[in-house]
Formats: structure tokens, sequence, C-alpha cells
């Protein structure tokens, strides 16, 4: 089998995707495809069909009319050179020992390749000094399309199980069409081995079941119509068709057959298998998709090949966010075209974002993100947006609060490039629509913001996103003398810029209330919440600056800057 994880993968004007096109890189095994409907996340396993499975390209799926191009790069390997480049030559054109002074020393430069009548053809080396070694136009010629004996199996979202009349085994399309007829193809004719059925389809069933069903059984039956009907048997529960079963056993039992029958139906070697599925959790339970994941994990890593897998769930974001053989791509549609960007949801072997009781789907699924220190500023955050909002923005549709809690700010990193802090947490990786709210800790006018919060936010401010380091000494300063007066006495007076709210509770309520605060600041919070009005709010320090600026950013981070 060739080896892929060298090779990467670009694609340009097709469909969604303009000249900017997308890149794949191979080193990973699975491929986790995230976005919203019609975002282009099909189109990315399109081509892996028209490269694996040597097809035309469709001119109605060039993008404004522009010719798609698809290209791989690789490096060249000695054995690829050595073929344009004799050890046993020297002079001529080149000058020199041929290998020694030229072949040797192009090892590992790289090589594009230009996908053209049905397969990649070289088209360029990426290398000015190699251009120039005329004998290395030979290794360019020889040089070996890697997908050439590649075949993609494939399953889409739309797919059903339903009775077929029976003809000989023929390979399923990607609705799940032919697979009653292979069943019953397998199980009745002779010169198929039908174990492939009883046994190992089954028993990839019921892995993938247990312990919430045991299937002790399967067989096919033909109706009154001509047509025939695979049938399940399930102890204590008899026979059930399987055209009338749910479709959340139709997708497994699709799936299962992808990798447990296909071979011997497309009659291709198991390592020349690349799969494409498409939004495997349709109508499963949680606990049942993460025994799927885990058999197709299983089975795709077992072959040593690739799986692309398009998806809406977070419990497949979450199952794959911690895999080093997987990748999540996040596919984003601006209007215009298409874009992805590999997204890092790990960070080395730290466990941050545990720490932090994040999961990547919070992050990776959210129109945008606002970090805050603690559950207490995050029902603050709300109930100003909802304000200033006029109640037309809420956490959950528009955005999602995710907490770093206060020592663990050193551990975000809103950088967008690779590498300065490997034990961070990047936010701007895992979503760029990202807004950070500090406390600024200042218990005096000129004491200074610490390093941690300077870093974060020039960083931040500089990828475009939101910093608001509190211009009181915490979040709790932001609130206003009415709300604090309608809870605990209209006799109390505002509390001061850098003042600590324990301390004014302490002194202008009682020592009772400053502890209950201290206790949970949660709890008090959800009562003091409600006796915010916007009208009062927006008189304290530079909260009606700051919500304004945030409402106009998440507004335009939903893209309904006009329709919110």
């Amino acid at each position: 089998m060739t080896d892929l994880e060298k090779i990467t993968l670009t694609a340009r004007n097709y469909k969604s995707f303009n000249e900017v096109g997308f890149q794949i890189d191979f080193s990973k095994k699975i491929h986790v495809l995230v976005g919203r409907n019609n975002s282009g996340k099909s189109a990315i396993i399109d081509v892996i069909d028209i490269v694996c499975n040597k097809l035309e390209i469709d001119a109605r799926s060039y993008h404004a009319s522009q010719r798609t191009q698809i290209y791989i790069y690789q490096p060249l390997s000695e054995k690829m050179l050595r073929r344009a480049f004799q050890e046993s030559t020297s002079g001529g054109d080149l000058g020199g020992n041929h290998w020694h002074s030229h072949g040797a020393r192009l090892i590992g430069q790289t090589l594009e390749m230009e996908y053209s009548q049905k397969k990649f053809l070289p088209r360029k080396f990426m290398s000015t000094e190699l251009a120039a070694a005329v004998q290395a136009r030979a290794a360019v010629v020889e040089a070996p399309d890697p997908f050439l004996q590649f075949r993609l199996r494939r399953l889409s979202a739309d797919r059903d199980i339903v009775p077929e009349e029976q003809s000989d085994v023929r390979p399923m399309e990607t609705s799940g069409r032919f697979f009653t007829n292979n069943i019953s193809s397998l199980m009745n004719m002779a010169r198929h081995p039908s174990q492939l059925v009883e046994g190992t389809l089954l028993a990839a069933l019921n892995r993938i079941f247990s312990p919430d069903a045991q299937f002790s059984d399967v067989n096919v039956q033909l109706l009154d119509s001509g047509a025939w009907e695979i049938f399940l048997t399930e102890p204590h529960k008899g026979r059930i068709a399987v055209s009338a079963s749910g479709s959340g056993l139709k997708t497994a039992l699709l799936v299962a057959s992808l990798f447990e029958i296909g071979d011997y139906i497309d009659k291709v070697e198991p390592g020349w298998v690349m799969f494409g599925i498409e939004e495997p959790e349709n109508n499963l339970h949680p606990a049942l998709q993460r025994r799927l994941l885990s058999y197709v994990a299983e089975k795709v890593m077992a072959r040593n090949s690739h799986c692309f897998i398009t998806t809406h769930s977070n419990v497949v974001i979450d199952f794959f966010a911690k895999e080093n053989s997987a990748q999540i791509i996040h596919v984003a549609h601006d209007g215009r075209s298409a874009q992805t960007r590999v997204v890092a949801t790990t960070v080395d072997h730290h466990g941050i974002l545990d720490d932090l009781d994040v999961r990547a789907s919070d992050l990776l699924q959210a129109n945008s993100i606002v970090w805050v220190e603690g559950p207490s500023d995050r029902l603050y955050f709300n109930r100003w947006v909802w304000l200033w909002s006029e109640g037309r923005l809420s956490e959950g549709v528009h955005y999602q609060c995710v907490f770093y809690g206060g020592r663990l700010l050193a551990h975000l990193d809103a950088t967008a490039e690779q590498g300065a802090d490997h034990d961070a947490v990047r936010i701007l990786r895992v979503n760029r629509k990202a807004l950070v709210l500090m406390d600024s800790d200042k218990r005096w006018p000129s004491a200074p913001i610490n390093e941690t919060k300077k870093r974060i936010r020039a960083e931040i401010e500089g990828a475009g996103g939101i910093s608001w380091v509190t211009q009181g000494r915490e979040v709790e300063n932001y609130l206003p003398a009415e709300a604090l007066r309608s809870l605990h006495g209209d006799n109390l007076p505002p509390i001061r810029r850098y003042e600590a709210l324990y301390d004014y509770l302490a002194a202008n309520a009682s020592d009772a209330e400053a502890k209950k605060f201290v206790s949970s600041k949660t709890t008090y919070a959800e009562k003091i919440i409600p006796h915010i009005k916007k009208e009062d709010a927006k008189r304290v320090l530079d909260l009606d600056l700051q919500m304004t600026a945030v409402v106009e950013a998440i507004k335009r981070w939903n893209g309904e800057r006009d329709r919110v």
C-alpha cells in the first residue's frame, strides 16, 4: 500500500470552494469535517471520491465557472530519483556524478502533481534547483500516482435499507441501495460465503449495539412482492424486519457493511480502501454513537486507511477531539465561498480543557465564544447581553460562555501561529470569534494590569477578537447602586470603583450578607440580576461602551447584523 503520510491534497474552484480552495493533510487517519449545512463538507468528500474512484470532474461543479484544479504535493523519494539520476553516469549536461552530485541532494524536495485524465500527473517541481536539473524530467515522468489503486467507499447522510429484488452482488451505492440485494445474494447463492453475513457482519452489529441489544440471527425471506427482506432475531423479542426498523439500526448495519463485506463485493484489498461517512450520528443515542465511532476508528486504524466523517454532533467531535490519529476540520461559508481550517482541540497531554470542564464541541460549534472567569460572571454577562440586545441575543443560540478560572487564564493563548506556547489553549484556533472578559483586579487607580492579561489583550485584539478588562476591580463593580439598594436597602451608597464587593456588603449591609456572597457568588448573582436595569447599568463606568461593542460583535459573528 502507498504511504500517504507525507502527501498533501489541495483542491481549488470546486463547488463552494474558490481559488483558495482547501487542503487535506494525510498525516492523520481520521478527518472529521464540521460545519453548518451547505458549508462545503460533502464537497471535500466529493474530491476524495474523484481522486480515489478515478472520476471525471464535472464542469457543473466548477466554482464561478472557473475550472476545478486538484493537486497533490509529495516529497521525492530516493527510489524515484534513482530512476533519473544514475550513480554510474557522470558528465553530460549535468556535470559531475549524476547521483551523488545531483539526485542525492534532491531527496525530500517537493513535487507537484495535478489530477488530469483520471489520474495524477507530474506538473512541476517546487524547487528551482530541481527544475534546472535536465535529467530530473525523467523522474517527473515516472513519478507514481499515490492514489492510483485506492477506492473510496462512501455512505451518504440520506440513506435507507429497503426490500430489493435479488441479482448477484454489486457495489453498494452511497444511499444504501443494493445492501439488501447483497445480503440476499451472499446468503442464498452457494458461490458466495454466507459466513460474511451470519458471522462477521452480525458480530460487528452486536459489538456496536451491545449491551442495548443482542441479535442472535440474521436471515432473508422472499416477500409476496418478489423482493427480499432482511430479518434480525433478538431473543425475547422475535424477528424484526430491517426495512421497518429505526434508522439508527440501519445506519449501524450500513456502516458495518462498509468494513465487513465491502472488500469481498468490491474485490479490493482492504489496504486500498478509504471511507467517507456522512453524519453517522443520525438517530443514534449518544452511547450508541460512541460505540459506533469506536468501531469505525478501530477498523480504520487496523487497515492503516483513512476515513472522512461529516458531522453536526457534539458526541462525534468530542470523541475524536483527543485522538492523536484524528484531525477536526472546520468548514465555514461566508456567503461567497467556503473555507477550511484545522482546529486544535488538544493541548499536548496536559488536560487543560478537562481542567476547564470544556468540551471541544462547546468551543467549535458555537457561533462565538465568550471566555469568563466563572459562573457568576456568566450570569452577569448574559443579563447585560439580554438588556443591551433587547432580548434578541441569548447564550446557546448566538454565543457560548466558557469558564477559564482565574489561575488558568495563563493557559489561554490567542495567537494564531503554530507554536508559541504548546501548553496553552489556543482560543482562536478553536473559535476565531472570541471575547475574553477579565477582572482588572486593581485595588487603586495606579495599580498595574498583570502581564498575563496584557498578553491576552494584545493577542486577541490583534486577531480581531474582543478583550474586555473591567474598568473597576471586578465584574461586580459594574453593579448599579439601584440594584444593590433594591436587594439590600434604600440607604446603600454606590459601590466604589476599586472596592471589593465583600467589603462593601460588610460595611453597608451586614456581615451575614457579605459571608453569603463569599460562600456562593453564583447564588448572589442569581438574586441581584433581576434588579439590574439597563437605564441604571449604562451609567456605571464603561459598561455601556463595552456592551454596545459586544452586542454589535455578536450580531456580526452570527451574520445577523440586520436581522437579530
